[in-house]
């Protein structure tokens, strides 16, 4: 949560020296969590994050950002198999980093609303806890997310005023190098409990349920070089 922390006031501040508009988005994270037992009933973690936008040319948008990441779920039911009722909690938080090349565009000339699709990259680090208790046991297994992947975003972004724009950002994995570290709780030979070490890759999903939507607002610091509702340089 520190290290988060810093992350966005350093953002902040190479903003308000070097960009051109800073903001804060909220949606979940580009990936679905899976692999091992803690991660089979997990929640995908919603990230609220302050970003940088720097205006390289009249079209084209470079954009970093950065933030903190968290969300819970808890299943309860009754299985013969698990000793009658149970109840698990599984909580899932971490931190995002990501920047984005974006190409965009008005509609039409006299519109506030302008398209955009890009490319975009970025760091995670997630730890899920997953506790299940039940009317004779309680046990407890963690999952580490981390590593790199690479997604693809297009959006529209919406002209409020002069200096203040909102946006929406649909995103889809294209390439992951996400891996997941955990250790699950099972019976060994001798019938005593035992833990098992794993570690397994967490790759794009070839359909639509990692698709994800974020939405934000911007706030633009330097509003003499920014294009107007007219679609036009001021």
């Amino acid at each position: 949560m520190k290290r988060s922390l810093i992350l966005a006031a350093w953002l902040a501040a190479a903003g308000a020296c070097f960009g051109q508009e800073l903001g804060v988005s909220l949606g979940p994270a580009v990936f679905r969590p899976e692999g091992g037992n803690a991660l089979s009933n997990a929640p995908t973690p919603v990230n609220g994050c302050g970003l940088v936008r720097f205006r390289l040319s009249d079209d084209l948008l470079f954009q970093a950002s950065g933030g903190y990441g968290v969300n819970s779920r808890f299943y309860d039911t009754n299985s013969l198999m698990m000793g009658g009722r149970y109840r698990t909690e599984t909580r899932i938080s971490g931190f995002p980093v990501e920047i984005e090349l974006l190409a965009s565009r008005p509609l039409v000339i006299l519109s506030s609303l302008r398209p955009c699709i890009g490319l975009g990259a970025g760091f995670y680090r997630y730890t899920a806890t997953a506790e299940t208790r039940t009317t004779v046991t309680e046990t407890e297994m963690d999952a580490d997310i981390s590593g790199f992947a690479q997604y693809f975003t297009a959006g529209c972004d919406f002209r409020m005023g002069k200096r203040w724009t909102a946006f929406g950002r649909v995103k889809k994995i294209g390439f992951s190098g996400l891996r997941v570290k955990g250790e699950d709780p099972y019976e060994n030979t001798l019938g005593n409990p035992a833990v098992a070490e794993y570690e397994t890759s967490l790759p794009a999903d070839a359909g639509s349920g990692d698709w994800s939507l974020t939405v934000g607002v911007l706030y633009d610091l330097k509003p003499g070089r920014s294009w107007s509702l007219s679609g036009e340089e001021d």
